[in-house]
């Protein structure tokens, strides 16, 4: 009997171990079901923002948690700063004409397995006039791009991008 529970007391750390290593974390230990927009941004392809390198990225992230202002050079020689993020937005100044906002919604249905989608929308604005043209483009939690035209009707979709639209031009302190 004594053997039989010194096996059972040596197996369940190994079971926990391994139940822990055949989940699919993401960078944090988030699941993959609810990642973060810092989980995201840390996985997006480098194609999807060619003026920031993975790196610098991740050093946004890292200056922010830092609470170090989220400022670094591009690849263009210029500087981008991360001037907004909380768990499911961010706001990024690519340049003095570009700004780059990722919006982190919850959806009904499921795509590459997750309810949530990333809404990626690019300013540019004009600076003689102060106006702004954007574009928004969908993409799963894996970065497949969506071409769901639905999304664009989604309640969470419209009422999130005017919440964070708000924060984002009262220049909100920074969340984390």
């Amino acid at each position: 009997m004594k053997h039989l529970f010194l096996y059972i007391m040596l197996l369940l750390p190994l079971k926990a171990t391994y139940a822990q290593e055949t989940d699919v974390p993401l960078s944090d230990g988030n699941s993959q079901s609810h990642p973060t927009i810092g989980d995201l941004l840390k996985q997006m392809p480098d194609s999807l923002m060619p003026l920031l390198t993975k790196n610098n990225r991740l050093d946004m992230l890292d200056f922010l948690d830092a609470k170090m202002k989220a400022e670094v050079n591009n690849r263009l020689g210029g500087t981008s700063e991360m001037t907004y993020v909380s768990s499911d937005s961010l706001s990024i100044r690519m340049n003095d004409v570009e700004r780059a906002d990722l919006f982190l919604i919850d959806v009904s249905e499921k795509y590459d397995s997750c309810h949530r989608v990333i809404v990626f929308r690019r300013n540019l604005i004009i600076p003689s006039s102060k106006l702004e043209e954007s574009s928004l483009v969908f993409y799963s939690c894996k970065w497949n791009r969506l071409h769901d035209s639905s999304l664009l009707s989604c309640p969470a979709f419209t009422s999130n991008i005017r919440k964070e639209d708000d924060r984002v031009f009262s220049k909100a302190p920074i969340e984390r």
